[in-house]
């Protein structure tokens, strides 16, 4: 399960990365290469297909980070029961002594 959070967040940097530099070329006063790459005259159009899947990307690596800090706390619930459970019995083992 760690493997593929792992995977699935360098892909979403990846997007990130991508989309964002193509945003950057898209902003730049030469847009025509652009344009040809998407075959789209509209830069209306073109701006749609750059920032919807950045969005994306932003949403997906929120996602993930909320899935890890989820994750993380019920690791720490999980410890800290354990440690009772360790106190708890330690304390049984010095009151019979």
């Amino acid at each position: 399960m760690g493997f593929v959070i792992k995977v699935l967040v360098i892909i979403s940097a990846l997007i990130l990365i991508v989309f964002g530099v193509l945003f950057a070329v898209s902003n730049a006063e030469n847009t025509a290469s652009l344009d040809l790459v998407f075959m789209q005259p509209d830069s209306v159009n073109v701006a749609l297909l750059v920032m919807v899947p950045f969005f994306l990307g932003v949403v997906i690596s929120l996602l993930f980070t909320c899935v890890l800090l989820v994750k993380a706390g019920a690791q720490r619930k999980v410890l800290e029961m354990k440690l009772k459970k360790a106190k708890g019995s330690s304390s049984s083992q010095a009151d019979a002594v």
